[in-house]
């Protein structure tokens, strides 16, 4: 056997393997981009349904910016109440009836049967925005 020297120009070019392509995905990483992508589907259909069902407090809003008589914001008050319960429950109530209606579907209104305008219009206001829905009322 020969001892043979190694030298540098024995050696060879070292092969790079070819770069990794990004498709096909990995399994997991394709499962982990259909579920981000469900969520973020999942939660545009619920912001846009909320969005939505809340049409009628947005109207009432600005009808109650034009609104300048309490009978006047009654009667607003009245219109909201008939957009979320049923008629048998809302047209009947009067007086002392429909404050109470009021105060109770709404935890943080506090009606008065005597309030001034100012005073009645920041109310409804309050009931417009806050008031519950007939299945928790």
């Amino acid at each position: 056997m020969t001892n043979r020297v190694l030298s540098i120009l024995d050696l060879n070019d070292i092969v790079e393997p070819d770069a990794v392509g990004a498709w096909p995905l990995a399994p997991a990483l394709t499962a982990f981009l259909v579920l981000v992508l469900a969520g973020v589907l999942g939660v545009v259909i619920l912001t846009a349904l909320r969005w939505h069902s809340a049409a009628y407090r947005r109207e009432a809003l600005r009808l109650l910016s034009e609104a300048s008589t309490p009978g006047e914001i009654m009667v607003l008050l009245k219109r909201v109440a008939l957009a979320g319960w049923p008629r048998e429950t809302v047209a009947p109530l009067h007086g002392d009836e429909w404050i109470n209606f009021l105060n109770d579907c709404c935890p943080r209104s506090s009606f008065k049967a005597d309030a001034e305008l100012a005073a009645l219009s920041a109310q409804a206001a309050l009931w417009i925005q806050h008031h519950r829905r007939p299945d928790s009322c």
